[in-house]
């Protein structure tokens, strides 16, 4: 994340979708953006590279009043688009940032780097812009962790190339994929080895049937999360 708030960028409280009712009188505005490059592992074990972009904008029509988010990247012409109906939501302290934690690099590949442009647009067709500059990530050649499920008990184990990496969480998903908590991991500066009951992860949300391990780098720029295992 580029901005220095402690909660993971694609922790995603809500998706919602907007009903155009009326045309927008006022400008919107983009206040503040974060961002981040994750790989994401799949189920044979490879990874994909994804971006998580989120805004926080304002606008005297309301939080309602937005169409869509738009990035470009200013070199190539490359460019994504979140219409309103696929757009995710979540709340930092009292601020609602609208955006997408799923956006995938051109052809499966790494996102290039260099100046990116975010255009946020409401429903009138007023726009605001913003920029930002993506440095590659320095990702380790395998992942700084690995996560296990044993009986009942949890463990996860830190790679010694992870010192870059070093905010380590479990995201907890329901049946349908929708992630219901985090939690950050305590005691991972001074021990390689972190363990826990599998129990007390089902204790922190019922609906909870899959569990994730993520970790990002100390400037939230970078992470990477580990495929989904069972806990139910």
């Amino acid at each position: 994340m580029h901005s220095a708030v402690k909660t993971p960028v694609f922790l995603v409280l809500s998706v919602f979708s907007i009903i155009a009712t009326a045309c927008s009188q006022g400008n919107p505005e983009i206040r503040s953006s974060s961002w981040q490059v994750y790989r994401d592992q799949q189920a044979d074990g490879s990874f994909v590279e994804r971006l998580s972009l989120f805004v926080f904008f304002e606008d005297s029509d309301g939080e309602a009043d937005f169409s869509s988010l738009t990035l470009f990247h200013d070199e190539t012409g490359l460019q994504w688009t979140v219409p309103a109906q696929e757009a995710q939501a979540r709340l930092r302290w009292k601020d609602r940032w609208v955006g997408s934690n799923r956006l995938l690099g051109p052809g499966g590949l790494s996102f290039p780097t260099g100046r990116y442009t975010l255009s946020l647009t409401d429903l009138a067709g007023n726009e605001s812009l913003s920029n930002f500059d993506l440095a590659p990530p320095d990702f380790p050649e395998r992942a700084p962790m690995s996560f296990r499920i044993e009986g009942d008990k949890w463990i996860m184990e830190k790679n010694p190339d992870s010192l870059l990496f070093s905010r380590f969480y479990l995201f907890l998903y329901d049946s349908a994929d929708v992630l219901l908590y985090s939690w950050r991991i305590p005691d991972t500066a001074a021990k390689t080895t972190v363990e826990g009951r599998v129990a007390s992860l089902k204790s922190l949300s019922s609906k909870a049937e899959t569990v994730r391990c993520y970790v990002e780098n100390s400037g939230s720029t970078a992470g990477v999360l580990l495929t989904p295992l069972k806990i139910r």
